[in-house]
């Protein structure tokens, strides 16, 4: 988990899930029950809602948004908010 030189806290709610071999920048704020599998890379000041799943070996954008309930498929790269449909 990586520190901000700025000042914003990374946020990990608890519930959460997180995998071995997995990065998470910093600025972060993961919601409750959502699971990073192992290998994920989650870049800078990036939100993650409520009871969202990540698949393994996925990369997530700096500054995007997945809201609640978002399901990442393994190997995905992720470069813009994604919502629920």
């Amino acid at each position: 988990i990586d520190r901000s030189a700025f000042g914003s806290w990374t946020e990990i709610v608890e519930a959460s899930h997180i995998h071995a071999s997995t990065h998470i920048g910093h600025g972060i704020k993961i919601g409750r029950d959502t699971t990073l599998a192992e290998g994920t890379m989650v870049g800078g000041y990036t939100n993650i809602g409520n009871c969202v799943r990540i698949g393994r070996d996925s990369s997530l954008a700096d500054e995007i948004t997945l809201e609640d309930k978002v399901i990442v498929p393994d190997l995905t790269v992720v470069t813009r908010d994604v919502k629920k449909t």
